[in-house]
C-alpha cells in the first residue's frame, strides 16, 4: 500500500512537472512568435517564414492533443486506483475480523486454560482425599476408621453413615464434572487444533507459493521505480534543455530588437545629418556672401585708407616745407621778430583738426573691424563645432564602410584647411588690434600734448603779451611739439601702411578661405546627395541579410523544439506505471510485514500447543499423533484424542 501510494505520488509529481513544463514551454513559444509578428507587422516587411502553416496553430493543436490524452490517461489512471483502494479496503477488514477473532480465541484459550488449572488443582484435591479415605477405611469397617481418623474439620464428632453418603456423592459429582471438564476440554482441543492447523496449513502453503512471486514482483518494482526514476531524470534533463533553448532564442530577439532600434536611430540621425548639412550649406552660402560684401567693403576702405595716407603725406610734406619755411624766416629775421600767435594757433587749430578727424576715422574703423572679427570668429566657431559634429557622427556610423571611406576620402583636408586659415585669421587680426590700440594710445597723447600746447599759448597770449622771452620760449616748445607731432605722424603712417598690407594679406587669406569652405561645400552637397539612397539601400539590406539569417536560425529552434514536443510524451510512462500496478496484487502491498506478523503468531500458536500437549500428557491419557507442517519443523497437535 504503501509503494502504490508512493508510486501514485510520484506519478502525480512527474505528470505535474511535465504539465507546468509544457505549459510554460508552449507560452515562451506564443509570447516570442507574437513578438516576432508584431515586429514583422511594424517593420512592414515582406520577408515569410519558408513553413506553409502557421507555428502557433501547430503548437495549439499539439498541446490540445496533449491535453486530451493526458485527460483520457488521468480518467483510467483514476479509475484503477479506485478499484485498488476498494479491494485494498475490503482485504484490511477481512484482516481485521480475523484479527478480532484471533483475539477473541486468544482469550479463550487463557479462560479455558485457568479453569483446566483450577479444576485440576480441585481434582488432584479430591482425589487425594479419596485415596486416603480409602486406605483410613478397611472394608465394612468405615465408622470405626471414620471415627478413629476424622477429618480435622469433623474431629470431637462422631462419624455417621449419612455423612460418609454425603461424602460419596459429593465425590461422585465431584468425578462427574471432572469428566464433563475432559470432554469439554477435548472438545475445545478438538477445535482448536483444526482450526490451527488449517489457518497454519493455508497461512504456508500461501506464503510458500507467494514468496517466489512476490520476489520476482518486489525485483521488478524496483526495476521499474529505477526505469521510472531514469525517465524522469531524462524528461527533466530535456525540459531543462528546452527551457534554456527557449531562453537562448529569447536572447536572439531581444538582440534583433536592439539591432533593429539601433538601426532605425542611425537612419534618423543621418537623416537629422543631411538636413542639418543642408542648412548649414544654406547658412555658409549666406555667411559667403556676407563675407564677399565685407572684403568689398574692406577693400573700399583699404582704397580710402590710401587716399588718406595720401593725403598725410601731402599735408605733412607741405609742414615739412613750412617748418623749414619758418626755420629758414627765423634764421633770417632778428630775434625780435617772432611768429604770431594767432597764426600759430590757426596753424595748430588745423593740424590737430585734421589729427582728430583722422583719429576718429581709424577709432571707427577699428570698431568695425573688431565688430566683423567678432562674427567671424562666431561663424568660424559655427563652422568647426558644424565640422566636428559630422566627423563625430561619421565615426560613430562605423557600420558603414562606404559612406565612412568617401567621408574620410574628402573631408579632413577641407578640414584642416579651414581650421588653419581660422587660426590665421585669428592670430592676424588679434596682432592688428594690438597694433590699432598701440596707434590709438600715441595719438591720444599727441593729441594731448597739442591740446596742452594751445591752452598755453592761449593763457600767455591772454596774460602777459610783453613776456618775449617767454613767448620765445612757447614758440620753442611749439616747434619742438611739431617736430615731436611730425615724428608721431610718421610712425603713424608707417604703422598705417602694415596695417593696410596686413588687411590686404587678410582679406586675401579670407578669400582663399572662402573659396576653400565653397569647395568644401560644394563637396559635401555632392558626396551626401548622389550616393545617399545606395547608402541607405546597402545598410538596409545588409541588415535585412542579417535578420533573414536570424530568423532562419530561429526557425530551425523551432522545428526542433516542435520534434521534440511531438517527441516529449507521456504514454510510456503511464503504461509503464499501470503495468506496474497491475503487476502487483492488493493483498501483496504489505507483504513484509503481514509475514512477520504472521510468523509471530505462529509462534505464539506453537508455545500455547506445546502448553496444552504438556498439560495433556500429565494426565494419563495417550499419546496424540504428531504431524510436521511443510515449510517449518516444529511439532504441532491436530486437536484429535
Amino acid at each position: 500500500m504503501e509503494d502504490l501510494d508512493a508510486l501514485r505520488k510520484e506519478a502525480t509529481v512527474t505528470d505535474q512537472q511535465v504539465c507546468e513544463s509544457a505549459e510554460g514551454f508552449a507560452s515562451i513559444l506564443l509570447q516570442v512568435f507574437d513578438e516576432m509578428l508584431q515586429e514583422r507587422d511594424r517593420r512592414m516587411v515582406t520577408h515569410v517564414p519558408p513553413t506553409s502553416t502557421a507555428p502557433d496553430g501547430l503548437v495549439n493543436d499539439r498541446l490540445d492533443a496533449l491535453e486530451k490524452q493526458h485527460q483520457e490517461e488521468t480518467t483510467k489512471q483514476e479509475l484503477q486506483i479506485e478499484l485498488l483502494r476498494k479491494g485494498l479496503s475490503t482485504e484490511t477488514a477481512q484482516r481485521k475480523a480475523l484479527g478480532i477473532e484471533i483475539e477473541s480465541l486468544g482469550k479463550r484459550m487463557r479462560e479455558l486454560e485457568t479453569q483446566n488449572q483450577a479444576m485440576k488443582s480441585s481434582v488432584d484435591a479430591y482425589g487425594k482425599s479419596i485415596e486416603r479415605l480409602e486406605t483410613e477405611t478397611p472394608g465394612d469397617g468405615v465408622v470405626p476408621a471414620l471415627a478413629t481418623q476424622t477429618p480435622p474439620t469433623l474431629q470431637g464428632n462422631s462419624v455417621k453413615a449419612e455423612d460418609l453418603a454425603e461424602v460419596k456423592t459429593v465425590v461422585e459429582e465431584c468425578l462427574s464434572r471432572v469428566t464433563e471438564l475432559v470432554t469439554t476440554v477435548q472438545a475445545h482441543d478438538e477445535k482448536l487444533g483444526e482450526m490451527d492447523t488449517d489457518i497454519l496449513n493455508e497461512t504456508c502453503d500461501a506464503i510458500v507459493a507467494k514468496l517466489p512471486r512476490l520476489e520476482q514482483t518486489l525485483k521488478r518494482a524496483a526495476d521499474d521505480i529505477t526505469t521510472l526514476r531514469s525517465d524522469l531524470r531524462a524528461q527533466d534533463m530535456g525540459t531543462k534543455s528546452l527551457q534554456t533553448g527557449a531562453e537562448r532564442l529569447h536572447t536572439d530577439l531581444q538582440q534583433l530588437r536592439s539591432d533593429t532600434e539601433k538601426l532605425q536611430s542611425h537612419t534618423e540621425q543621418l537623416r537629422t545629418d543631411a538636413d542639418q548639412l543642408l542648412t548649414t550649406g544654406e547658412q555658409l552660402k549666406t555667411y559667403t556672401g556676407q563675407l564677399q560684401s565685407r572684403t568689398e567693403l574692406l577693400q573700399s576702405e583699404q582704397e580710402h585708407l590710401k587716399t588718406d595716407t595720401q593725403q598725410l603725406k601731402s599735408e605733412t610734406r607741405q609742414l615739412q616745407s613750412k617748418v623749414e619755411q619758418s626755420r629758414l624766416d627765423e634764421q633770417r629775421r632778428t630775434d625780435e621778430k617772432f611768429i604770431t600767435v594767432k597764426a600759430f594757433k590757426d596753424m595748430n587749430k588745423h593740424v590737430f583738426e585734421t589729427f582728430s578727424g583722422w583719429i576718429e576715422g581709424v577709432r571707427q574703423r577699428v570698431s568695425a573691424v573688431e565688430g566683423e572679427v567678432s562674427t567671424l570668429q562666431g561663424k568660424n566657431d559655427q563652422v568647426r563645432n558644424h565640422d566636428l559634429r559630422i566627423m563625430a557622427n561619421e565615426v560613430q556610423a562605423g557600420s558603414r564602410p562606404v559612406s565612412t571611406g568617401q567621408s574620410q576620402n574628402h573631408n579632413p583636408p577641407n578640414g584642416q584647411v579651414s581650421n588653419q586659415v581660422v587660426d590665421l585669421l585669428t592670430i592676424q587680426l588679434e596682432e592688428k588690434l594690438k597694433d590699432y590700440d598701440a596707434r590709438l594710445k600715441v595719438l591720444e597723447a599727441v593729441s594731448r600734448s597739442g591740446e596742452q600746447s594751445t591752452h598755453n599759448n592761449t593763457y600767455e597770449e591772454s596774460a602777459n603779451v610783453v613776456a618775449a622771452l617767454a613767448q620765445k620760449r612757447a614758440s620753442a616748445d611749439s616747434i619742438e611739439s611739431m617736430k615731436i607731432a611730425i615724428e608721431a605722424l610718421k610712425a603713424q603712417l608707417a604703422m598705417i601702411d602694415s596695417s593696410i598690407k596686413a588687411v590686404c594679406e587678410s582679406a586675401k587669406l579670407v578669400n582663399e578661405s572662402q573659396t576653400a569652405q565653397g569647395r568644401r561645400i560644394a563637396e559635401l552637397e555632392s558626396a551626401y546627395a548622389h550616393p545617399w539612397d545606395e547608402r541607405v539601400e546597402r545598410m538596409l539590406e545588409r541588415k535585412l541579410d542579417s535578420m533573414q539569417q536570424k530568423l532562419e536560425f530561429i526557425q530551425h529552434g523551432y522545428t526542433s523544439l516542435d520534434s521534440q514536443i511531438n517527441s516529449l510524451t507521456t504514454e510510456s510512462l503511464f503504461q509503464s506505471i499501470l503495468q506496474h500496478v497491475n503487476k502487483y496484487e492488493p493483498m501483496d502491498a504489505l507483504i513484509g510485514s503481514k509475514v512477520e506478523t504472521a510468523m509471530q503468531q505462529m509462534n505464539t500458536y506453537e508455545q500455547r500447543l506445546g502448553a496444552l500437549e504438556r498439560t495433556v500428557s500429565s494426565v494419563d491419557e495417550p499419546a496424540h499423533k504428531k504431524r510436521k507442517l511443510v515449510p517449518f519443523v516444529q511439532a504441532v497437535t491436530n486437536g484429535k484424542h
